[in-house]
Formats: C-alpha cells, structure tokens, sequence
C-alpha cells in the first residue's frame, strides 16, 4: 500500500466538492439501509462522507476499518436523491473507490480479475460453467437452491441454479414478426444470461406478439456496473465503448433491458464515462415496462393471482420510474401494494453475498411487508432483486412466487389471447 497522500492525489476535488456541501444534518441517516440495520455512524451516509474528507486532508489512513466503511455502501442511490444539500454521495463513493482501486492490492487484484472475466466473454462463459459444475456437488435445501458460490456456506445464502445454456447462446440471432412496427435490442445483462434466460425469453415473447423484431447480440458484454462499483472506471469506460458501438452497427429503434440496474448504467453512467459518444445511446435505452406500457401501449387480461410490487432501487431512485410497472402488474393480475414497497431488498449485487449478515437483517423489513401483503407473486424489474427476494423468501418458509414484472405480464398477454379466441 502506497502513501496516503498518493492515494487521495487525483481525487481530491470530487471529494473536496461534495464533502463541502454537506450541512451534516444526518437526514441520510434515516434512509440508510446498512445504517439503519447496524447504527454505526461509520457505515452510514454522513459517516463516510467525512471519513471521504479527512482522507482527502491527509487525516486519516486507508485502514482496515475505513476499507470496510467505503466497500459497505450500497449505492441504492436513495441518499444522492433526498439530501437536502444535493451532494451526489454516488459520485464521491466511485472517486473513493477509483483511488483506492489504484493504489491498494488487493483492490487491485480484485479489479484485474474481475475486469477480465467482464471484458472477456469466453472468460466470463468459462468461469460460469465451472460454478455450474461445482453446484452439482453442494448439499441442496431443494431442488431447486444451493448453497452460495463463491463463498460456500457463508450463512443460509442461497442462489438458483446456473441455467444449462446462457441466454445468449440459447435466445441470440434475430426474432422477426411479421407485421413490424420496429427493431429493438434486448440487451440481457449478466444475471439474466446466466441464472434467469427465462426472462429473455418472455420479454421477446411479449415484444414480439406487440409487432416488434428483437435482437439479441451474443456480442454484447457486462454493463460495467461492477466495474464502476468498484471504481475501475479504466474497464467500465472500455466496456461502455464496446456496447455503443455494438448498439451503433444494428442502428436499432431502442435499446430494451430487463435490469434496471443495466438500464440506469446505460441511461446515467454511460454519458459520465465516455461523453458525447453515448448520447444517442443512452436516449435509446428503456426499461422494459416503460418500453411496453409509454411505447407500445400493450394491454393484458387480469389472471387470478395476487401481486405485488418490489421498487429496485435503480429504477426508483436513479431513474423515478414507479407507476410503468405497477400498470402492468394491475393489468395481469389483483395488484396489491406492500408497505414499504421502495425499501431496499439488501442485495445489491455482490453486497449481498460479501455481506451476507447484513443483506439478510435488511431484508427482514421487506419479509415483514411480504408477508402483511398477502399477496401470492411478487413481481419486480431486478433480476438481482428476485434472487435475494427468491433466497430470503425461501429461507423464512414464505410461500410466495417471484417473478419479473414481464414475466407476469407475459401471463396476461396468454390469458388475453384465450379469452379473445
């Protein structure tokens, strides 16, 4: 590890000018998820902000305790929308993490190895069947849960099954319609390639009874949210360049996700990464309910199911999309809404799994609302979000089906058709 003052060297100015707009009130300690569950002033929002600056000032030092302050945040962004003094917290936690990504090692280690397995989709392929493999030797709580990779038996994590082809290899080409009123891309991201290629099929479903041709590259890499997570924003820029210029070569309509965490990385990230360059880009990116309720204007038949709604905390925080997916909920089935509904589920992709602990006490608030809800399905536009909702539900003997909100439109798009026939 190298001087502190080398590490703080070409990121004082971010954090010099967001720190300084802090008023310190502590309003972000009220919507914290990691400081609401831990009261640790260190692992809250305020806290970090002022560790952020007195390293910045050369008063304090990257140790143990202020590495686990950083890596502990969420980046729900609910603390960059609701401040008061609009400091962007997201923006100063990348700056931190970026630093510290170039100068501590095993940050750096971490960076190289993760960088390559996003950059390097026979990598990424390679690592993902070895996981599959290895899953077929874990003790199982069912038949359809395992215990969690990479890191065995941390606790009662558990996650799905990898599916036996990606999603890009079982569903890419061209789907054509016959009566096309236009051409999107079904970008798919990684957990739907990987754990959920059900949902890539049902959005294609849908689109296509909508009159819309899809295309699904087998090309396409990571979003590059782990990569600006983690503040390597070398490889996240690499990989934003690699997608627009895909997007670029189909001349495509929309750019259509099923993740909201890929849709706020495209619509938000990009343009912060790589400039002008992803403009037109990020204009064409769309979440998959806003592209079929605001676009499309598809309607579904009521099922006889009850659901209810999870707010990913991208979509509601970093893009304010709420009403969209509760439309196409209500459509297709009895919609209930949870209390809490825009509480964080406590995943946050590997947060969830680095720190299982505190995932699981997050998630405690949601289980409690889940369950006063009354509702059989829950619906929601993250399929990092289903995962923690499927594990956590589970292990608290839950009965309840998670699902993708397309997915249960899908259901009432088929119920539709049948009444019309």
């Amino acid at each position: 590890m190298k001087d502190k003052k080398d590490i703080v060297q070409e990121y004082t100015r971010v954090w010099a000018e967001e720190a300084h707009r802090c008023s310190k009130c502590g309003k972000c300690r009220s919507f914290c998820p990691v400081f609401l569950e831990t009261g640790d002033e260190k692992m809250g929002t305020r806290g970090r902000l002022s560790l952020a600056a007195a390293l910045a000032a050369n008063q304090v030092a990257p140790t143990k305790e202020f590495l686990r302050s950083i890596s502990t945040c969420m980046r729900c962004l609910r603390c960059t929308r609701e401040c008061p003094s609009q400091v962007n917290f997201d923006r100063l936690i990348r700056a931190v993490r970026g630093a510290l990504g170039r100068r501590v090692w095993r940050y750096q280690a971490a960076n190289l190895l993760v960088g390559a397995l996003l950059e390097n989709r026979w990598m990424m392929d390679a690592a993902v069947r070895c996981g599959a493999i290895a899953q077929r030797f874990l003790p199982k709580g069912s038949a359809r849960w395992v215990r969690e990779l990479p890191f065995f038996y941390r606790g009662s994590a558990v996650t799905p099954r990898f599916a036996s082809q990606p999603a890009l290899r079982t569903h890419g080409g061209y789907h054509r319609t016959q009566k096309s009123r236009m051409t999107v891309m079904l970008y798919t991201g990684c957990v739907i390639n990987y754990l959920y290629p059900d949902i890539a099929q049902s959005v294609i479903d849908v689109l296509n009874r909508g009159g819309v041709d899809v295309i699904v590259s087998p090309r396409e890499l990571c979003c590059g949210i782990p990569a600006i997570s983690a503040g390597d924003h070398a490889t996240a820029k690499r990989l934003a360049r690699h997608n627009v210029h895909l997007v670029r070569k189909f001349n495509v309509d929309y750019v259509v996700c099923a993740c909201s965490t890929c849709t706020h990385t495209f619509m938000k990230d990009y343009p912060e990464l790589i400039g002008e360059d992803a403009a037109a880009f990020a204009k064409k990116a769309m979440d998959v309910s806003c592209f079929i309720r605001n676009v499309l204007g598809l309607t579904a038949a009521r099922t006889d199911v009850t659901a209810t709604y999870h707010d990913p905390c991208h979509m509601r925080f970093g893009m304010n999309v709420t009403k969209e997916p509760r439309e196409l909920i209500a459509q297709a089935s009895r919609f209930v809404e949870m209390p809490c509904a825009d509480k964080c589920c406590g995943m946050a992709g590997a947060f969830g799994i680095i720190n299982h602990a505190i995932s699981k006490k997050i998630f405690e608030r949601k289980a409690a609302a889940v369950r006063s809800s009354g509702a059989q399905v829950v619906a929601t536009s993250c399929p990092s979000c289903m995962m923690q909702l499927r594990g956590q539900l589970h292990d608290r003997g839950i009965a309840v089906d998670v699902v993708h909100t397309v997915e249960l439109f899908r259901r009432g798009m088929i119920e539709k058709q049948k009444r019309e026939k």
